[in-house]
Formats: C-alpha cells, sequence, structure tokens
C-alpha cells in the first residue's frame, strides 16, 4: 500500500513540474519567431501585450500580458476562446 501511495504521490509531483506544456518560450526557432494573430491581451485587453508570454492555439501564437492570463485562457472552452481571441486582434 505504501508503494501504490508513493507511486501516486510521484506522479502527481512529476505533472506539476511539468505543466500542461501550454507555456511556450520564445527559442526564435519555430513559434517564437511566428508573429501572434492578437495585438492585445485575449483575457485583460487594456494591459500591454508581452509577446514573449504565449501558447499556441490551432496552430497560432496567441500572446498575453501575463503569464496568468494563460492559466485563465487554459480554462476557457474553444468557443470562448475564439470569441475572446476575435476581440484581441
Amino acid at each position: 500500500m505504501k508503494t501504490l501511495i508513493m507511486g501516486v504521490a510521484v506522479a502527481a509531483m512529476a505533472l506539476a513540474v511539468t505543466g500542461c506544456n501550454s507555456t511556450q518560450k520564445n527559442d526564435g526557432a519555430s513559434a517564437g519567431a511566428m508573429k501572434a494573430v492578437n495585438t492585445k491581451c485575449p483575457i485583460v485587453p487594456a494591459d500591454t501585450l508581452n509577446t514573449d508570454v504565449y501558447t499556441m492555439y490551432k496552430g497560432q501564437k496567441v500572446a498575453f500580458c501575463c503569464p496568468g492570463c494563460i492559466n485563465d485562457w487554459n480554462m476557457l472552452s474553444d468557443a470562448q476562446k475564439e470569441e475572446k481571441l476575435a476581440k484581441a486582434k
């Protein structure tokens, strides 16, 4: 039983450390070199866009003002994302 609990705990920690891989880093090669499809943060449109803080959505680079907005973005449905992205272009 201890082994099972330890295995589950280790797996949970590994997921927490790796995250969902939705935040991309500007590596200058692939997505980092792409231009963002939006000109405003889709979560907080009044804030300044930071093109180094982005995620990929349906093959497009979507930039945000801060990493916290990416977390909020990830909680949205596809329909909500489409609506917010249309307003942020």
